[in-house]
């Protein structure tokens, strides 16, 4: 048998969504852990058993589909009967359809016995056409700065509508240390994903240059040095500006009132580095002290939202074989 803790990420920004011809997208984040277990087992069939909470069985459904064509390809006799322990909130901002498919594609691997690298794992999952941050810190763990595709001059496209992508670069990954980190999701409002993501890129890309070359210089001299100096402070004060930098601007207006009156509210509360992950609609921030837990639990009960307790991950996924 064969288990994995998978942890998520949180994707705090893209940075070169203008027209380039150095690099396409890249982007700051780092991996998290909410206690999501996968256990496999051989079996003649191949299977994926969701043992918690899911917001989207289809693309549990999808994931099976490419588990089975990898199987095939790869002539493997042992089909991985895969149980996931944990709640899934795809498309909230936590990464967690990259992290299950690496996840379930590498317990293929393992149940087998068959000598992989990394690199195999990330081909195989079709994921990383966008950002690299999900491929990379399933592996490494840790904060990580990402330097995105080689341009090639083509629009700008969510990694589902990226085909024949190479692999993102991953430039800088270091340890993340600050404490009462939180995720808050909403769930009354709709989620961001398909053709509705491909039409949001379309419509608000390339951006102007030079609010790119803004977002490059927050997100290194600004988050990436706060993290590494273990700043709270100043890594308090640059995820604020990154929320005002202009594809999260636009990505913040998306999501919506709801969103933003969340954020507004979390503020209120004296929570510190609060951000929305990715295209949302989840939002992570930092308590200010550990008493202040209760009123944003009930927060969330108002606001009908999930509350998430995060663990910064600086080790990447954990692999038992027993």
């Amino acid at each position: 048998m064969v288990r994995i803790n998978i942890p998520f990420r949180l994707h705090i920004t893209l940075i070169a969504m203008h027209q380039c011809s150095y690099r396409k997208n890249g982007g700051i984040g780092l991996s998290v852990n909410t206690g999501c277990l996968l256990t496999a087992i051989p079996d003649t069939t191949t299977s994926i058993n969701i043992k918690g909470y899911c917001n989207d069985f289809e693309k549990i459904s999808n994931i099976k589909t490419l588990l089975e064509s990898i199987v095939t390809l790869k002539h493997f006799t042992k089909k991985p009967n895969i149980n996931i322990d944990g709640d899934l909130y795809f498309h909230s901002g936590l990464g967690v359809g990259t992290a299950i498919t690496l996840a379930c594609i590498e317990a293929a691997f393992l149940i087998n016995d068959t000598i992989y690298n990394i690199e195999d794992i990330k081909s195989h999952s079709r994921r990383g056409g966008t950002s690299g941050i999900g491929v990379n810190s399933y592996f490494t763990g840790g904060f990580l700065l990402d330097l995105g595709h080689a341009s090639d001059h083509s629009p700008h496209n969510p990694s589902r509508y990226t085909n024949n992508h190479s692999l993102p670069i991953s430039l800088k990954t270091v340890p993340f240390f600050f404490e009462n980190l939180y995720f808050i999701l909403p769930t009354d409002t709709p989620l961001i994903c398909g053709k509705t993501e491909q039409k949001f890129f379309q419509e608000n890309t390339p951006i102007d240059a030079t609010k790119a070359y803004e977002t490059c210089y927050l997100s290194i001299f600004g988050v990436l040095a706060s993290v590494v100096e273990q700043n709270l402070h100043q890594f308090d004060k640059s995820i604020t500006s990154i929320q005002k930098t202009n594809w999260k601007h636009l990505e913040i207006e998306r999501a919506g009132d709801t969103v933003k009156s969340l954020m507004s509210s979390l503020k209120a509360l004296q929570c510190k580095s609060i951000g929305m992950s990715s295209l949302g609609n989840g939002i992570y921030f930092i308590l200010n002290t550990s008493s202040d837990f209760e009123k944003v639990s009930n927060l969330a009960i108002q606001k009908n939202c999930k509350l998430l307790s995060l663990n910064p991950s600086n080790n990447g996924r954990v692999i038992e074989i027993v």
